[in-house]
């Protein structure tokens, strides 16, 4: 679902788990593929090289309107997905880059409604 250059750069070989702009190349790529982020999950990469969720979850998940054409939802979903990520890296990042902590994104697809 994505191609290989930023598919290898995933942390995990099961998810995809993407660094801030990868993640966000990701979510474009689908949306001129038709394929919708259905939402993502905040990851970290710590010093060691072990990744996890911070205390809490911190994420977005898209939801689909009742009448909404499939391609209407990647869109809107594709924009969502976008728009949060980036605040929530505009946000998080100093922060994090202080105690050399990786803000990595798990983003969720699915080609079907």
């Amino acid at each position: 679902m994505l191609p290989e250059e930023i598919k290898n750069l995933s942390a995990s070989e099961t998810e995809i788990i993407l660094p801030y702009q990868q993640a966000l190349e990701a979510i474009e790529y689908w949306r001129r593929n038709n394929i919708v982020c259905f939402g993502w999950e905040l990851i970290l990469r710590y010093p060691d090289g072990n990744i996890g969720h911070p205390g809490e979850v911190i994420g977005f998940d898209a939801e689909m309107e009742l009448n909404e054409a499939f391609s209407e939802f990647v869109e809107s979903a594709a924009i969502e997905c976008s728009r949060s990520i980036n605040e929530t890296f505009k946000e998080l990042e100093k922060i994090y880059k202080k105690k050399a902590i990786q803000l990595l994104f798990c983003i969720i697809p699915s080609n079907q409604p």
